[in-house]
Order: structure tokens, then C-alpha cells, then sequence
């Protein structure tokens, strides 16, 4: 019932599911306390009516408690941990939640970040990367994927599927 701006319906999960499912992945930011388990109810039915992969989406949110809800209903979601810094703290609970990757701001994220990251496992997504130069800047540190506002900038890098989830 939301309006998204001029008259335009902000989508249901499912109706978002039913448009991409299979064409695209998907990162499901959980932005509100009460998510967790119906988005996990619905994705799984996604799964068990073979009309989407766990493989072709991440449940990221900053509210980590909602991750650990996440996991508690269906442990084959991969979680996507969103930080605003990267302290020794922050890596533990995202090990602790089990995560697929991390996910932080372009401002804080180094070669160093990525490959300790790495080394412990983890993919490292980065937001928001808006300018071909910080595109190419994220594929020199090895990033595995970005999170943008205009997609054809990893065209005109010549980074179409150079940066991208892997695995």
C-alpha cells in the first residue's frame, strides 16, 4: 500500500521473486525489526517450489540479531553482514552468524580488509560504488562483488562479470 512515488506500488518479496527469480541475484536487505522469519518463510517456499536457488540470493541487514533469525528458520540462506566499520568485534559476530560475506561501505575497505576477510572465508561486497574509477579501484583489491545505484558502470569498465557474487 506504500507509494514509492508518482502512484508507483513499492513490490511485495514474492511479487520481486516472481520477476527476477532465476534471471538475477538478489540481496534481500532486511531493514525492520519482525522480517526475519516471514522472509525466511518466503524464501523457502521459493526453494522448495524449485522456482529459485539459494545460491542466487544473500539476506544482508545491519540488525545482526534478525541474521541470527534468519539462520534459526533455515540455516541454507547465506547471510550477508552490513557494517559501517570493520572492527575485530564486527568479524567475530559475522563468523558467529555463520555469514557468507560482509558487506561495507567503499570508505573503509582496503586490500588488507579484503584478504583477511578472505582468508577467514568470507566474500567482502561493497557499497555504494557509484564511479568507474572506484569500480576498477574494488576489482584491484579483489572484492568479490559491489553494490551500485547504476549497473552499466561495470560495463563501461569493461568489468561485466569481472565483479560480481562468485560461488
Amino acid at each position: 500500500s506504500l507509494d514509492a512515488g508518482n502512484g508507483e506500488k513499492i513490490p511485495l518479496l514474492r511479487e520481486v521473486l516472481d520477476a527476477v527469480a532465476g534471471r538475477a541475484g538478489l540481496n534481500i536487505e532486511l531493514k525492520g525489526e519482525g522480517t526475519a522469519a516471514l522472509t525466511a518463510q518466503v524464501i523457502g517456499n521459493y526453494v522448495m517450489g524449485q522456482r529459485l536457488d539459494y545460491r542466487h540470493l544473500i539476506v544482508s541487514s545491519f540488525h545482526h540479531e534478525s541474521l541470527l533469525e534468519v539462520a534459526r528458520h533455515d540455516s541454507k540462506i547465506l547471510l550477508g553482514v552490513l557494517l559501517e566499520k570493520i572492527t575485530e568485534d564486527h568479524v567475530r559476530l559475522a563468523e558467529r552468524t555463520g555469514a557468507y560475506s560482509i558487506h561495507v561501505d567503499k570508505k573503509i575497505v582496503d586490500g588488507e580488509i579484503v584478504a583477511d576477510l578472505h582468508e577467514r572465508g568470507m566474500k567482502v561486497f561493497v557499497y555504494t560504488v557509484n564511479h568507474p574509477q572506484e569500480v576498477r579501484e574494488m576489482k584491484r583489491m579483489g572484492v568479490d562483488g559491489i553494490f551500485t545505484d547504476y549497473p552499466e558502470i561495470c560495463l563501461e569498465t569493461g568489468n561485466n562479470g569481472g565483479i560480481g557474487p562468485k560461488g
